[in-house]
């Protein structure tokens, strides 16, 4: 009996495959614990629409993150902070903060996108990727200064 399967099995199909399975197996497991269709021509077509609208969702998103790694490209983020003996800044600059000052500029960018290995503590220039999809990786210029008096820190 022919299915198409509607979730991944391990070792068994990925989502979408349309596969030979023992009638049996399809009636007693997959079709009454919904992993599976019988592969009609209906269901057929309607996977193929899902996997075009799937298409075209993945190449808006690509194109989406191009745009976005390119308007990145020139950002460059200061940050001034209180700073100790041997220039250590107090505190540091993880990547919350730098989500934040980006979406403070107009830049939809979540912080788990960010890639830094730990927290920025030190005073000087900082090269950031930001992982927006696969392969599209923007770089921006986190500079850390020493505070003025005046000035207020976090």
């Amino acid at each position: 009996m022919k299915v198409v399967f509607l979730q991944d099995l391990p070792g068994v199909a990925q989502a979408g495959e349309v596969k030979d399975v023992a009638d049996g197996h399809a009636r007693n497991y997959l079709f009454p614990r919904g992993l599976a269709l019988l592969a009609t021509a209906a269901e057929i077509e309607r996977l193929e629409a899902r996997r075009q609208a799937e298409a075209r969702r993945r190449d808006q998103q690509m194109e989406e993150a191009q745009t976005l790694a390119q308007a990145l490209q020139d950002v460059s983020l200061v940050f001034p902070r209180r700073v100790g003996a041997g220039g250590n800044i107090y505190g540091s600059v993880p990547s919350t903060a730098i989500a934040q000052e980006l979406q403070r500029r107009g830049f939809k960018v979540d912080k788990h996108v960010i890639k830094i290995e730990e927290p920025i503590r030190k005073l000087g220039d900082h090269e950031v990727e930001i992982e927006l999809g696969k392969g599209v990786v923007a770089r921006i210029k986190v500079t850390i200064e020493a505070a003025g008096e005046g000035e207020v820190t976090e």
